[in-house]
């Protein structure tokens, strides 16, 4: 469970990574508006990235431990699979608490050179982390820690850190969690709708299959956070990313005009 978790977190990392000289330039510049705009359009962009993984996890998990066990050749791995899956379902939510925590507000926070108290409220989720973890392993046992895990990264990740980095932006805390979680859940409709006609059809049973609709989930999700989460201007801004190389009408009509 916790290697699945880690696999999902390093992907978002790395997207989310490649942000940091931009936020950098625009602090640098002043550009507050545009890192308002970063704020608000990239969580979203995560958060289109964690909650699919997350939801495969959460519904399919036992067959995807199952299946990377080994499958059914060995009769202990459903065993194993079953007692792994309480675990990964609370590091499932810790991994997109974290993402809403730290996935642009860490690259945003060091753009702006402000380290000290992000620093703090990790040190904080850690140490709450051991100390829940060290009390719940004696009666609960592995999920305990998982549970423990969970707690504290949901405090920091919808709570505390959004919080600190709106407070800096002047932006309205309760407007960033509806606009980030509240309109990122709804496409998760279509995408369990997907997971649950592929288990009917047995696709979660076969490691080539079940990829596979992980893979039309991701589409699915996608296709419906691009019409329900994102506005107008950021849908038309996204989409742009996957036009470049092809002239705009605009730019066109403005040669024309030149040479005439």
């Amino acid at each position: 469970p916790i290697r699945l978790t880690d696999y999902s977190r390093d992907a978002v990392d790395r997207a989310t990574h490649v942000l940091l000289p931009g936020v950098s330039a625009a602090a640098a510049r002043g550009e507050i508006d545009r890192l308002k705009s970063l704020w608000r359009v990239a969580n979203k962009a995560v958060l289109c990235l964690a909650l699919p993984v997350a939801l495969v996890l959460l519904y399919w998990g036992d067959d995807v431990l199952r299946l990377w066990l080994g499958g059914d050749q060995n009769p202990k791995n459903a065993i194993t699979a079953l007692r792994g899956y309480e675990c990964l379902v609370w590091l499932a939510l810790a991994f997109v608490m974290q993402v809403m925590g730290r996935g642009i507000a860490r690259p945003l926070l060091e753009g702006l050179g402000k380290l000290a108290v992000p620093a703090r409220i990790t040190v904080a989720e850690g140490l709450a982390n051991f100390v829940l973890s060290v009390v719940l392993v004696r009666t609960w046992g592995l999920p305990g820690v998982a549970f423990a895990t969970f707690v504290p990264a949901a405090v920091t990740g919808l709570f505390v850190m959004p919080w600190y980095v709106c407070r800096i932006l002047h932006r309205s805390y309760l407007g960033h969690v509806y606009n980030t979680l509240g309109r990122a859940l709804p496409p998760l409709a279509p995408a369990w709708a997907v997971l649950w006609l592929a288990e009917r059809a047995g696709l979660h049973r076969h490691l080539v299959t079940l990829g596979l609709t992980c893979a039309a989930v991701l589409v699915v999700y996608v296709a419906g956070a691009l019409l329900v989460t994102f506005d107008a201007d950021e849908r038309e801004a996204i989409l742009g990313r996957f036009r470049r190389g092809r002239p705009e009408p605009a730019a066109e009509n403005t040669t024309a005009a030149k040479g005439q």
